[in-house]
This record gives structure tokens, sequence and C-alpha cells, in this order.
């Protein structure tokens, strides 16, 4: 059902230049699978928007300039999905959600966007992101990143539950990860 979106996500990645985009498919993937299962727990959210949305809310780290991602994002699945034709209120929900995924600027006042946001926060706990953004920033910086991502489960106090342990264990492994090995992570 989804195919055409994920293959969409699939030929903008194919333009990465940094090598850290070499996870953005598996992260996406991680993303998808977690809105899947909030929407699971949550049958009145749009599974449509939600998946959707988790497909392309980091689709702007793969155009260039120094505009925010999330607004790139935004701008590259507003241009995908008025030419598929998908219906303005379909379009404006997954918008809304894909922008808000940062729950920065634009705060998630859906249910569909506080599901992309949790998925997202939620994959970094899941998978490698925190080795990823300490090989390019100071351990301080990590830890604030963590920090942003466990505020943004705070949506679901029950599933938030469940991360607990990976959120404590990130801050561990940040903390007591040898200075003198961080220039060896993979960059």
């Amino acid at each position: 059902m989804y195919d055409k979106y994920r293959d969409h996500f699939l030929k903008m990645y194919e333009h990465a230049t940094d090598n850290h985009r070499r996870t953005f498919p598996h992260h996406v993937m991680v993303v998808t699978k977690w809105a899947e299962k909030l929407c699971d727990l949550y049958p009145e959210a749009d599974r449509e928007v939600a998946v959707i949305a988790s497909l392309f809310h980091d689709l702007g780290h793969f155009i260039d300039g120094d505009t925010d991602h999330a607004i790139k994002s935004e701008i590259a699945a507003k241009a995908f999905l008025e030419k598929e034709k998908m219906p303005a209120v379909k379009i404006n929900k997954i918008l809304h959600a894909v922008r808000a995924h940062r729950n920065k600027d634009v705060k998630p006042n859906t249910l569909e966007a506080k599901i992309v946001c949790f998925a997202d926060s939620a994959s970094h706990m899941a998978a490698e992101v925190y080795l990823n953004i300490l090989a390019d920033n100071s351990k301080a910086d990590t830890l604030a990143k963590i920090e942003r991502d466990y505020r943004d489960l705070s949506d679901f106090p029950e599933v938030k539950q469940e991360l607990e342990p990976l959120y404590h264990a990130w801050k561990n492994i940040i903390l007591s990860f040898p200075d003198d090995f961080i220039e060896l992570l993979p960059k």
C-alpha cells in the first residue's frame, strides 16, 4: 500500500552524499515500524497519514541548502503528494506531521503528528544514531539530543516507559565512551 511512498524516499536517498546518510533507510524503516505500532495502539489515528509522514519526515536531509531539514522535507513531501493527486486534507495532515516531527518550531498538534514525533525519537533509541551524533559532536551535545528525544516520548507515557531502559543505557554509553576513541567512530 505504501510502496510508492517508500520508493520515493529511496529515490531521494540515492542522492545522499554524507556518510551518516548511509543509515537513513534503516532509520526511516524503524520510524515507520514505530508509527505502525502506535497506530495499532491508537486505532483512531489515520494510519496512512502517520506512515507516509514517517517515510517522508527526513527527505530534507537529501536536499541542498541551509534550511532546517523539516522545512525542506515538508516542501518535498508537498510536491510529491500534490503530483500524486492526494486529497488536500490528507496532504495537510501529512505535511503537519512531517514538519512537526522535530517538536521544534512547529509542535505536533494532531495524533498522527505526535505519533511521527514519538516514532522518530524512539527510533534513535533503538539504533546507533547517538554514536553517529557523537562522531560529529561533543558528549554534551549528544546527551542533550538524548534528553530532547526522551522528552518527545511524553505524549505516549505507557510506551515511553518501555524505552526508559534504553534511555538510561544510551546516557551511560555516551558518558562512559572513551574520549580518545570518539575520533575512530565512522564519520
